[in-house]
């Protein structure tokens, strides 16, 4: 586990993820309080190995050839947060919607070794200082076992 900190940058996590936060030091207007300012790099925080920005870069991130460059924690956190793409499902299956919530080949006929390719798109957004917010949807395609459920 790296701990470190730079000047007005600290770092936590590993080489493979890792947070990255600027701390600003100053004083209050009488000079008497210490006020911090913390704030999220995303240029430097790593997420699975990947840089944040490139991760999350508002395009197709397919990682359908090498499935396992993706943590069961990241596939976790797609399924929950993200949401069904417009494409067709797998054979069988659901889009992952609260009427449908299995995706990839039915859970009736899936085998437990059957393998279904699973698309979705998650939505991040900034906020810059000036109140003003941009989002993007990034889509992801992955291969897992089928039948899984999305919250």
């Amino acid at each position: 586990m790296i701990e470190c900190s730079w000047g007005s940058l600290r770092v936590r996590g590993d080489r493979k993820n890792r947070l990255v936060f600027n701390l600003d030091v100053g004083m209050d207007a009488v000079g008497k309080t210490p006020v911090f300012k913390l704030s999220w790099n995303r240029g430097w925080t790593i997420v699975d190995g990947m840089d944040y920005l490139d991760l999350f870069s508002g395009t197709e991130r397919d990682f359908s050839e090498n499935s396992d460059f993706l943590s069961d924690c990241l596939k976790d956190f797609l399924n929950e947060e993200s949401e069904p793409t417009d494409d067709a499902p797998t054979s069988g299956g659901g889009d992952g919607s609260y009427d449908e919530p299995f995706t990839g080949t039915s859970i009736v006929s899936a085998q437990i070794f059957d393998l279904c390719t699973f698309t979705r798109k998650l939505k991040t957004c900034k906020t810059t200082e000036d109140e003003e917010t941009t989002c993007r949807y990034t889509t992801f395609s992955w291969v897992s076992k089928c039948g899984n459920v999305s919250p």
